[in-house]
């Protein structure tokens, strides 16, 4: 579906970029951006995908309060930043599952054609991710946390007790035209968002061999809300929350100096805070800066 890509792209160009006016300010034409390139790609998903049909919720049943995180080339092979984000996890009192490639192919069945694909790098590393852990939800349920996300404190009961949780994208960060973010899912087993997601996942990379866009599990996700009725319904009960606050740590404050206060202030406010590791800030933090704080070892 190559030439559909191409109209999709050029929808793009042409509505976020030719028509976005050089007079607005630099977050109205990233608004206007993100607008046309979620219009572009629900539209071609519109075209090209088969509705998803929302099963019944399962029976309530007990479940083991875990939490799972994925780091594809092993612990090895993490950044300072990820080994510490991880570290935070182990100490929140829960059980934590700490994966790499192997591990998770190991706990999850996936579609002989995601894994060819896969393999041929047709999938990107992100994208594997992502189909990874829904797939791991559904089979187990649980936390799913990026290997990125720190924890200043345990998850509160109230999480536990939701079927399905993600955070709404909102309107302030880069990519908010996904509508929602997925570095932090909590779902039960089987739970009927989920089952909904992942077939549209499947279904979406059993027809592509490229993503449309790089928020395209994010934009299957709102696909299914905007074709399914009841999977809407089902997401209206969920708290909304957007995720504004779990990028303050890292994004906005990293650069400035560590004071325990602060730290404890902002972490308060969210569930985790997202970092990265690729920025200038993750390769060479400023002496005594809260993002230095955050590479460093936890002490014992």
């Amino acid at each position: 579906m190559a030439r559909s890509h191409f109209f999709t792209l050029a929808r793009i160009i042409w509505k976020g970029h030719i028509l976005n006016p050089l007079w607005l300010s630099r977050d109205e034409r990233r608004f206007r951006r993100g607008q046309a390139t979620r219009e572009a790609v629900l539209k071609y998903l519109d075209r090209h995908m088969q509705p998803v049909e929302l099963p019944q919720t399962p029976a309530a049943q007990a479940e083991v309060r875990q939490v799972w995180t994925l780091w594809l080339q092993g612990m090895d092979q993490a950044p300072a930043i990820v080994r510490r984000c991880v570290d935070s996890m182990k100490r929140i009192g829960t059980r934590v599952n700490v994966l790499d490639q192997e591990q998770i192919l190991q706990l999850i069945s996936l579609p002989p054609y995601i894994l060819d694909k896969w393999q041929r790098g047709l999938i990107r590393p992100a994208h594997f991710a992502d189909i990874c852990r829904v797939e791991l939800l559904y089979q187990y349920g649980g936390v799913w946390a990026d290997a990125t996300a720190y924890f200043h404190q345990g998850l509160p009961q109230w999480l536990w007790e939701q079927d399905f949780f993600v955070y709404l994208a909102g309107t302030h960060l880069q990519g908010s035209y996904a509508s929602i973010q997925n570095c932090f899912i909590r779902a039960r087993k089987g739970n009927p968002l989920l089952c909904a997601w992942r077939e549209a996942i499947f279904q979406y990379w059993e027809q592509e061999d490229s993503a449309a866009d790089y928020f395209i599990h994010q934009l299957l996700f709102q696909w299914v809300l905007d074709h399914n009725p009841a999977a809407a319904a089902h997401f209206a009960q969920m708290p909304q929350l957007e995720q504004d606050p779990t990028h303050v740590l890292w994004f906005q404050r990293g650069r400035a100096p560590y004071q325990a206060i602060e730290v404890d202030r902002i972490c308060q406010a969210a569930l985790f805070q997202k970092t990265e590791y690729k920025s200038a800030l993750a390769q060479n933090p400023p002496i005594g800066s809260i993002a230095a704080w955050l590479q460093a070892p936890i002490q014992a």
